[in-house]
């Protein structure tokens, strides 16, 4: 426990007391608290600047603070990135993970648009889906329950010469065809970004994923606690040592299994996510692969300064019609991931280069 010293702006002296709790540390201005990484043995902190310097060198020396109630605003977005840190406890130990810690701090705080919750619940909200001919059958069931939560629809074709018929029924909904777009697969549902004019709620979906009616309401919701800082989600990856292969060193947090609280992971499942289309305009065009899009994503995003959030849920609270279906990109990455390992190394290596 320890106290770090500055002043507001009206000069009155102002201690931001940090302690180490069981998971972490966390630093608090009169009642407001911003989590750090967890102790970690003293060979391992020599490598590390303390938590102090790091508070006062990514918060408290970039921000003029007017009051107290402006200090407690300022460190939130801090305390937010690092309570959403791993819940498991072998990896915390790591120190990878406290790089994934510290990243998340620093890139919240690093000129990222923030958004008022009030702002990002008027946003106009989107989903955005690429689908292939072989998945029509749940692709007809996931549709409807997307389109009544959402404003428009995005929908890519794959391996279609015409539309399907079905789709003459829905209004709101964009449709194109994936060969007229240089066939980018998966990776086309992120075309939608190069036609919106104002910020958008996005939010990338499957065709093979059976979601909840509440599904885009409880992501806009993590989107207003973080201010639209983050790319939010159900499915995350977080990789572990040796890391060496994309398949197997990693945990999963898996879309259909409870997590009990909010948790920073490496990458998110693109098919259940969402973020604000002004904090993450990219082209899928630059990725050069167009079946690599999760790990992709989450290099665009570290590059960006978003960091990936999980959100918490109850067990079951998405579903899968089916997995590792024949024509999956997973079943094919299962065989063969030395690209994905190759791209898993360069995202770690952006955490590495911000600490």
């Amino acid at each position: 426990m320890d106290f770090v010293h500055d002043q507001l702006g009206t000069g009155t002296k102002l201690r931001v007391l940090t302690y180490v709790a069981r998971f972490g540390s966390v630093g608090a201005p009169a009642g407001c608290h911003a989590g750090l990484p967890p102790a970690v043995k003293a060979d391992r902190q020599r490598r590390y600047r303390s938590f102090g310097d790091k508070l006062r060198a990514e918060c408290l020396n970039t921000h003029w603070f007017v009051n107290l109630d402006d200090a407690r605003r300022k460190c939130e977005p801090g305390r937010r990135a690092y309570e959403a840190m791993p819940i498991i406890d072998a990896i915390r130990l790591h120190p990878m993970n406290v790089r994934l810690a510290i990243g998340a701090f620093r890139m919240v705080l690093n000129n990222r648009m923030a958004w008022s919750s009030s702002a990002i619940a008027t946003m106009p909200r989107i989903a955005t889906m690429a689908t292939m001919a072989s998945r029509l059958e749940t692709f007809q069931k996931v549709l409807p329950v997307i389109h009544s939560q959402v404003d428009h629809v995005f929908i890519y074709l794959d391996g279609y010469n015409v539309p399907p018929s079905f789709l003459a029924s829905f209004d709101r909904i964009t449709v194109r065809i994936g060969e007229e777009l240089c066939n980018l697969h998966c990776n086309s549902r992120y075309l939608c970004l190069q036609e919106l004019n104002v910020p958008t709620v996005v939010t990338p979906v499957d065709d093979d994923i059976i979601y909840p009616p509440n599904y885009i309401s409880r992501l806009v919701g993590a989107l207003q606690r973080l201010g639209g800082q983050a790319i939010v989600g159900v499915h995350g990856r977080i990789f572990t040592p040796p890391h060496k292969s994309y398949v197997r060193d990693v945990a999963v947090l898996h879309f259909t299994h409870q997590v009990e609280r909010p948790c920073h992971v490496h990458e998110l499942g693109t098919g259940t996510s969402a973020f604000v289309s002004s904090n993450f305009n990219a082209n899928p065009k630059d990725w050069g692969r167009t079946d690599m899009g999760d790990i992709d994503v989450a290099i665009e995003a570290q590059q960006r300064g978003l960091p990936r959030i999980v959100i918490a849920r109850t067990r079951g609270w998405l579903k899968a019609f089916a997995e590792t279906q024949s024509d999956s990109l997973w079943t094919r990455t299962t065989k063969d991931d030395s690209e994905q390992s190759r791209r898993m190394c360069t995202l770690l290596s952006l955490y590495a280069n911000r600490t």
